[in-house]
C-alpha cells in the first residue's frame, strides 16, 4: 500500500493489516499450542525498518509494521519462560522487484540519486543471512 493516508480507505488498511499483521498472528496462534508443551522452539517473525520509522506514502504500510512490532515484543516477553524464542528481522531497503509495479510519481519516489540509493540498498542475501542468524 502506497499512498498518502488521506486517501487509503479503511478496506484498504485491513487488506495491510491483513497481510502484514494477522497473518503473523494467524499462523502463530496455530502453531503455539504445538510447540509450548515441547518447551522449546523459534519464532521468526519478518518486519522492517518501517516498522521502526514511518515517511509519507507509507504510513499504511509502517502501521502494519509497528503492529507487528509491538505484538512481537510483547509474545517475546510472555513466552520468556517457555523455552520458545522470539526473533524480530527488521530489514531495510532490499533490491527486488517487489516494487516494479507500484504506481508512483516523480516526487513519490524516495530518493532519486541512484549513488545514495545503492549505499542504503542491499541484496536479498542480507535478508538471508540474518534468518540464518535468527535461528542460531
Amino acid at each position: 500500500m502506497y499512498g498518502p493516508l488521506s486517501t487509503i480507505s479503511r478496506a484498504q488498511m485491513e487488506q495491510q493489516f491483513s497481510a502484514n499483521f494477522f497473518g503473523a498472528h494467524q499462523l502463530t496462534m496455530r502453531l503455539l499450542p504445538a510447540m509450548l508443551p515441547h518447551g522449546e522452539g523459534r519464532i521468526v517473525m519478518t518486519s522492517s525498518v518501517m516498522g521502526l520509522i514511518s515517511t509519507p506514502g507509507r504510513g499504511a504500510y509502517a502501521a502494519s509494521k509497528y503492529a507487528l512490532e509491538a505484538w512481537s515484543d510483547a509474545l517475546r516477553m510472555e513466552l520468556r519462560h517457555s523455552g520458545i524464542k522470539v526473533s524480530l528481522i527488521e530489514p531495510g531497503p532490499i533490491r527486488t522487484r517487489f516494487t516494479d509495479n507500484v504506481n508512483q510519481t516523480q516526487s513519490d519516489k524516495p530518493v532519486e540519486n541512484p549513488g545514495i540509493a545503492a549505499r542504503f540498498t542491499l541484496g536479498p542475501e542480507a535478508v538471508v543471512d540474518k534468518v540464518r542468524h535468527a535461528f542460531i
